[in-house]
C-alpha cells in the first residue's frame, strides 16, 4: 500500500487527475488487490471463499502476481471510464497500485513469476519478508510520501 501511495503521488504532476484523492485511493486499493489469492491477506480476508479458490486455481504469487493481471485490470477500468472523458486516468491509478505490489513482491526473496500461467519466468530479489529490511523499505516510503504531501501542500 506504501509503494502505492508512493508511486501515486510521483504520477499526480504527470496524469493530472480532477479528483486526485480518488486518483490516491484507487492506486492503494488497487495495489492490495494481487494478494486476494492469500485467505491470510488484508483482501483476502474479506472475500475468504473467494481467496480460497483463487489460491487453489493459481497459487499465492500466481497469475494475480503476473504482469497479465494488472493490464487486465486497466482494460476493465478503462472500459468502464470510456464513457467519462478524463476517467481514463483511474485506469492509470489502478495500474500504477497493482504494478507497485508486483513489483515489491518482486524484490522479495520469494519472489514473483511475472509470466504466470504461460511461463515461470521467476523474478527475485534479496529482501527477506517481515524483516529489518522490509521495515526499512516501509519506513522510507512512509517519509517519503510524508514528505511529498508536505510539499503539495504548502506549494
Amino acid at each position: 500500500m506504501a509503494f502505492g501511495l508512493f508511486l501515486g503521488l510521483l504520477c499526480l504532476p504527470l496524469l493530472q487527475p480532477r479528483n486526485s484523492l480518488l486518483f490516491l485511493s484507487l492506486a492503494v486499493f488497487a495495489a492490495l488487490i494481487p494478494d486476494i489469492d492469500s485467505p491470510d491477506s488484508k483482501l483476502g480476508r474479506k472475500v475468504v471463499p473467494l481467496s480460497h479458490i483463487f489460491k487453489f486455481v493459481f497459487g499465492h504469487r500466481g497469475f494475480f502476481h503476473s504482469i497479465f493481471f494488472p493490464v487486465l485490470m486497466f482494460a476493465g477500468v478503462l472500459g468502464i471510464a470510456f464513457y467519462s472523458q478524463a476517467g481514463y486516468v483511474y485506469a492509470y491509478a489502478v495500474l500504477i497500485g497493482a504494478l507497485s505490489h508486483i513489483f515489491i513482491d518482486a524484490i522479495t526473496i520469494e519472489g514473483v513469476n511475472l509470466l504466470s500461467p504461460v511461463s515461470r519466468f521467476r523474478v527475485a530479489g534479496f529482501i527477506k519478508t517481515n524483516s529489518l529490511m522490509e521495515l526499512a523499505v516501509f519506513v522510507f516510503l512512509t517519509v517519503s510520501c510524508v514528505v511529498i504531501l508536505v510539499g503539495v501542500w504548502f506549494s
